[in-house]
C-alpha cells in the first residue's frame, strides 16, 4: 500500500482572494479524486494531518476552516470533507518541527512548521496546495530541527505529476476493439475499455510480478509493463 500525505505546511497564507483559494482547493481535490479508485482497492491510503486546520490559505486567514467557508462551490468543499474526514487515515503520531526546502530554489526559500512523523520519512509522497514556488516543486527536503535529520520526499499539486507516481495506462495500436491473432499465434482479446476507464481499472488492479490484473463489468484485464524504467 502506498501512502499519500496531505501537506499541512502548504497552507501558508499564500492567497489574496477567495477565488484563488477555490482554484487551489479544486486542484488538490482533483488529485484526491484521481486516487479514489486506488484508495477503494486499498492500493493507496490517503493520510490527513489535521495540523493543517491550525494554518490558513488566505493572507488574511482566520484559519483553514474559515478559508473553506469563503469558497462558493459548496459541492467542492463537501468533496474535500468527504475525502479527508471519511476516507483518509487521520495521523496521530508524534509531531516534529521541520524546515521544508529544496535545492532547486536555494536555502532562502523555505517553510517551517510541525508535521506528523510519517511525513518526514524519505520517499514519502506529499499532496500540496499550489500557490508558491516551493509547494509546486516535485521534490522537497524535510529537515527535523531537533536532530538535523533530513529526508527527501516527492511532492505534487497537480494530477499530471501525481499520475507519474502511480501505474499508468498507455494506449497502444495493439489494443484493438476486436479479438485478433498476434504474430506467433497468440490469441489477443479485444480491449473494450476507453482510456479513462482503463486507467481507473489499473489503479484498482492487483500486481503479480510485472503485470497488473483488474476486473471491470464481468471481465478480467491484464496490464503488462511496457517500459522497463517506468510504471507504464
Amino acid at each position: 500500500m502506498i501512502d499519500f500525505f496531505i501537506n499541512p505546511l502548504s497552507a501558508s497564507g499564500q492567497f489574496y482572494s477567495a477565488e484563488r483559494i477555490e482554484q487551489s482547493l479544486l486542484a488538490l481535490v482533483r488529485c484526491i479524486d484521481y486516487l479514489t479508485p486506488a484508495v477503494g482497492a486499498q492500493n493507496v491510503r490517503l493520510c490527513y494531518d489535521d495540523g493543517i486546520e491550525l494554518r490558513g490559505l488566505g493572507a488574511w486567514s482566520g484559519g483553514f476552516i474559515s478559508d473553506l467557508n469563503l469558497v462558493r462551490n459548496r459541492d467542492l468543499v463537501r468533496r474535500w470533507f468527504l475525502h479527508v474526514k471519511n476516507r483518509a487515515r487521520r495521523l496521530v503520531s508524534e509531531q516534529y518541527f521541520v524546515v521544508v526546502s529544496t535545492r532547486a530554489l536555494g536555502p532562502s526559500v523555505k517553510v517551517e512548521g510541525s508535521v506528523r512523523g510519517e511525513l518526514t520519512v524519505s520517499g514519502a509522497k506529499w499532496l500540496s496546495f499550489d500557490g508558491t514556488s516551493l509547494n509546486e516543486q516535485l521534490e522537497l527536503d524535510v529537515t527535523k530541527v531537533d536532530d538535523g535529520v533530513r529526508g527527501t520526499v516527492t511532492n505534487t499539486c497537480a494530477v499530471a505529476s501525481l499520475a507519474r507516481m502511480l501505474p499508468r495506462y498507455e494506449q497502444s495500436p495493439k489494443h484493438r476493439r476486436e479479438e485478433y491473432t498476434a504474430a506467433g499465434g497468440e490469441l489477443v482479446s479485444a480491449m473494450t475499455l476507453d482510456d479513462d476507464t482503463a486507467q481507473e481499472v489499473l489503479l484498482r488492479a492487483k500486481r503479480d510480478g510485472d503485470d497488473w490484473f483488474g476486473f471491470e463489468s464481468g471481465r478480467y484485464y491484464r496490464f503488462k509493463r511496457t517500459h522497463v524504467d517506468a510504471e507504464i
